[in-house]
């Protein structure tokens, strides 16, 4: 079993690109702020700081 760290900052309104996560378990966890996210299927939800 392999782990991999990947660790993103992003700017308040700017998001990410589009990326695949094929054969990966993601984990998101806010220091501060809030994020909106929504997958391909359109399925989407916001969490908060302090959230996971």
């Amino acid at each position: 079993m392999s782990h991999l760290t990947n660790e993103d900052v992003t700017k308040p309104s700017k998001g990410v690109r589009t990326h695949s996560h094929r054969n990966m378990e993601i984990m998101t966890y806010l220091l501060e702020g809030s994020l909106e996210d929504k997958d391909s299927m359109n399925n989407g939800s916001v969490i908060i700081s302090g959230d996971v």
